[in-house]
């Protein structure tokens, strides 16, 4: 694989998908137009085994209190492996290049588009004028206003089973012409709205093409949810702070817990307890971000009550401590 050192210097005929990043790296000003939040120059890679993964934050894209955002950009070169704390959904407007992801590479063309789970890497190589609409959205969004989602057939299938197990994070589509389009349009749209409603309400437009361009091998025709993992979800969600066993969330929903489990990894492709410690790092991640209050504090109220165990967990999930997490994003701000 090539390296990543070299990164095309847009035209002033295109400054708006463009922004200028210029960033201290391995002692050196990096130059670079993306949308990252600093650049890592790589080489030789092996795209399931990168070496390095720069994780783009929140803050980065979404600034103050936003939860959903669209940008366009046009890609030459190389965009090293990077992950994010949000969702992004990418859809290839034209140009080429490859897609590298822990599935491998991919040739791109026009109408590709993918879906990324918060924590799933990927990057771009060999781009020429690879021209890609990104949109973004939080968990807490999807976990909120769109928790419906989970029990609608074609959402349900692309949200939340799609880019769960088996998958890396990650879900593939392919948009044709007028598909693509009316998905351009609606990230567009999504990109101007001031009003949460309407950019909810585009994004809910711009996914509903996404999920109709999942291959039909790749969806569940079965998909609708059991009231049992919905209810369950919720539980799991409204008090993380509790000191849940399998037996105890099964016991509440009055099912066997070897279904309750098999029934979430159906539907969500983990079992309850893997589901709720995904649920308590993001929502540690979110009031380490969002307070002031001290660490002690949000481990008691996420449930790893023990600070010694919330460091571990909150490390094993985003690769550094929760006190840098912290200091990493007022930095940023």
């Amino acid at each position: 694989m090539a390296s990543c050192s070299h990164v095309r210097e847009p035209s002033l005929a295109e400054p708006e998908v463009w922004e200028r990043l210029e960033v201290q790296a391995s002692n050196n000003v990096v130059h670079g137009w993306a949308k990252i939040s600093r650049v890592i120059l790589l080489s030789n890679l092996e795209p399931t085994q990168p070496p390095t993964i720069e994780r783009i934050s929140r803050l980065t894209v979404f600034g103050g209190q936003d939860s959903t955002d669209s940008r366009r950009f046009r890609l030459n070169g190389h965009h090293c492996h990077h992950d994010h704390e949000f969702y992004e959904a990418a859809v290839v407007l034209g140009g080429s290049g490859v897609h590298a992801s822990p599935l491998g590479e991919q040739s791109l063309r026009a109408g590709d588009a993918f879906l990324l789970r918060p924590g799933a890497w990927h990057a771009y190589f060999a781009c020429k004028n690879l021209e890609v609409f990104n949109c973004y959205f939080t968990s807490e969004l999807l976990r909120y206003e769109l928790s419906w989602t989970l029990n609608d057939p074609a959402l349900g299938n692309l949200l939340w089973t799609g880019t769960r197990a088996g998958t890396h994070g990650l879900a593939g589509a392919f948009l044709k012409p007028l598909m693509l389009r009316e998905a351009e349009l609606q990230l567009q749209a999504l990109a101007k709205a001031s009003a949460l409603s309407e950019r909810i309400a585009r994004l809910l437009l711009f996914l509903g093409q996404l999920a109709n361009g999942v291959p039909e091998t790749s969806r569940n025709a079965a998909f609708n949810s059991h009231p049992a993992v919905l209810r369950g979800v919720q539980m799991l969600e409204a008090q993380p702070f509790r000191q849940w066993s399998l037996t105890e969330l099964a016991d509440a929903l009055h099912v066997a817990p070897s279904y309750l489990s098999r029934l979430f990894r159906q539907h969500l492709g983990l079992p309850p307890m893997a589901y709720l410690a995904h649920w308590r790092a993001e929502r540690a991640a979110a009031l380490l971000i969002g307070t002031t209050r001290p660490i002690s504090d949000i481990a008691q109220e996420v449930g790893w009550c023990d600070p010694n165990y919330f460091s571990r967990r909150f490390k094993k999930h985003f690769r550094v401590s929760a006190s840098a997490y912290r200091a990493a994003q007022v930095q940023r701000d």
